[in-house]
This record gives structure tokens, C-alpha cells and sequence, in this order.
């Protein structure tokens, strides 16, 4: 069984994005869709309630992306594995037990966890283009305030591979894995949007998970936000019952996540979240980075495969 995970904010895709997912399934009965329904009150999700479970949730009540999130692991019931999405997707035909051979292919590379993740081409919802390119996620900078900035790009061999690759990161878009993932390495729901992909991933590492790229072109992801709300739109316009505004939210969220990597000058404790199979210093020599000075090594900048070079 595959417990899928679908954070949903005011989104007409994600109607869409779960009758794809249901109808390019091998097999569907092996699916169990729990979608945090973040809507206004003009919304219906009736076309899709047969297939899915969900949260249902006023928009002016969400926290954000990983605190939805967040709700939707806590609704993990013992799956043998997960996938974690948007809610504005497309797939190709099989792409479970596409997923499932290269879960395998992982584990007979000698990976006790492996975790399947990468940014996914484009598609555009308006158009019906599709861009037919398998991609990877590589490191751009550090941001001003810490987190670190992804970017997508071809695997320009991708059609000579015949297994996924090592990868250094993580994408909070698309991400097969193991179902106990949820319970390992739960969304913090304190952070609100940047950062939250690289805590996730160097918390999995720290758990002993090995990250992969797929080789092959599993599904598309749409990028373009100008089609629906987003939740800091609605809350610079409404505040309504909104606790705070985002932009407080966002910086409480960032500066979390400097004092956690080390980057904050500051007295102030985090309760250990890391696992005990690898350490976060373990990650940096990996990938090939370190959060304390931000420091990116060549290697890394040119997104070569890891692990990184002793330096």
C-alpha cells in the first residue's frame, strides 16, 4: 500500500492531479490519497471524494505548506510505503510500478533506505505542453537568510542510465519512500516554506536514509503559481482569523532553521531532531557543504554525483 500525501491550497489542480494519479496507476486499490483540503467556500472537491480522504480545512485557518503537511503524516497508518506530492501534477502511465522497480534497483545497489526524490519537469495545466526531460535538483546558493536555494536541471544522460543516481537533496514536490518516513522524519510544522527541503533532507540522511534521483520520467509538476491563491496572498489581504501574518511566520521559521545548522549567533536550543545512523557534520562532507560559513564547494556547485571528495 501506498500512502500518498497531498497538500492542497485553494488549488483547481488538485481535481485534476488525483484522477491522473488514480487513472495512470497500475494499480489503484494500492493507493490511499489523504489530501489536507485547504478551500474557500465556494470550492468542491465532490468529483474526488470517493477517492480520497481528507482535512478539511478553512484557508484562513492554514499555517502553511509543512504545518498541512505535517497533518496529513499524522493520518499515517502503517503503509509500506509513501509519496509524498503538490497538488498540481501529471504522470505517466505506471508510474507505481515504475517507482517500485527503481525502489528495488536502490536496494539491490546496497541501500537499506532509500528515498526516491528529485524536482519533476514542467507541465502547464492552461497549454496541455508538457516538457519531456528527466531533472535533478541542484544547489544554487545560500539564501541571505540561510536556507539553501534549489534549482532544476536535466539529467543530460538520462536516457543511458539504467538505475536512479545519488543525490544531495530533497524535494518537498515529489518523494517515494518508506512509510515510516512519516513517523522518522515528520514536517516540521514550524517552518513555513524555505528551509523546510533541507531539513528534511539532511534529518533523513541523519536517520540513514540514501537519497536518489529517478532516472526515468515518473511525472510533471506544474510551477507557474499565477493560476490559483497562494497563502501569503491571502493573508496580506485578509488577515481574518490569521494569527500572525506570514512574513512573521517566515522569519520565526528561518531563524529556527539557523539555529538548528549552527548559522545563529544566539544562546537560544533546539531539541535534537537528528537521527543517530549519521550526523549532520556527515552530511556536509557528502554533499559537499557547510552551513556554519556557507560554504559550497566547486564539486557541489557543478553538481557532480556524490558523495563529494575528501577535501
Amino acid at each position: 500500500m501506498i500512502f500518498v500525501q497531498i497538500a492542497s491550497y485553494r488549488d483547481p489542480e488538485l481535481i485534476p492531479t488525483v484522477l491522473d494519479l488514480v487513472e495512470k496507476s497500475d494499480d489503484p486499490t494500492q493507493l490511499r490519497i489523504v489530501v489536507a483540503w485547504q478551500h474557500d467556500d465556494l470550492e468542491s472537491i465532490d468529483p474526488i471524494k470517493h477517492l480520497i480522504e481528507y482535512i478539511d480545512i478553512p484557508y484562513v485557518d492554514s499555517k502553511g505548506v509543512c504545518w498541512a503537511r505535517n497533518l496529513i503524516q499524522q493520518k499515517y497508518n502503517n503503509e509500506e510505503y509513501t509519496l509524498h506530492l503538490d497538488s498540481h501534477h501529471r504522470f505517466v502511465k505506471g508510474w507505481d510500478s515504475l517507482l517500485l522497480q527503481m525502489y528495488q534497483q536502490c536496494k539491490d545497489m546496497g541501500s537499506d533506505r532509500p528515498l526516491l526524490t528529485t524536482y519533476l519537469p514542467k507541465y502547464d495545466a492552461l497549454t496541455e505542453e508538457y516538457l519531456h526531460e528527466v531533472w535533478q535538483m541542484r544547489l544554487d546558493k545560500f539564501m541571505d537568510d540561510g536556507p539553501l536555494f534549489f534549482v532544476p536541471e536535466p539529467i543530460l544522460n538520462a536516457d543511458k542510465l539504467t538505475a536512479p543516481i545519488p543525490a544531495r537533496f530533497y524535494s518537498a514536490h515529489f518523494a517515494f519512500i518508506e512509510g515510516n518516513f512519516c513517523n522518522l522524519v515528520p514536517h516540521d510544522p514550524d517552518y513555513y516554506f524555505y528551509g523546510e527541503e533541507t531539513n528534511i533532507a539532511v534529518r533523513a540522511f541523519t536517520h540513514g536514509y540514501d537519497l536518489y534521483h529517478p532516472h526515468k520520467l515518473i511525472a510533471w509538476h506544474q510551477y507557474k503559481r499565477t493560476y490559483r491563491p497562494t497563502h501569503w496572498d491571502d493573508n496580506i489581504k485578509s488577515g481574518n482569523n490569521i494569527s500572525q501574518s506570514w512574513w512573521e511566520h517566515d522569519a520565526k521559521s528561518t531563524k529556527k532553521h539557523r539555529i538548528l545548522f549552527g548559522m545563529e549567533n544566539t544562546t537560544d536550543k533546539i531539541g535534537n531532531v537528528f537521527g543517530n545512523i549519521r550526523t549532520v557534520a556527515d552530511y556536509e562532507a557528502y554533499a559537499g557543504l557547510r552551513f556554519a560559513d556557507k560554504y559550497i564547494s566547486e564539486y557541489t556547485l557543478d553538481n557532480q554525483l556524490p558523495p563529494n571528495p575528501i577535501e
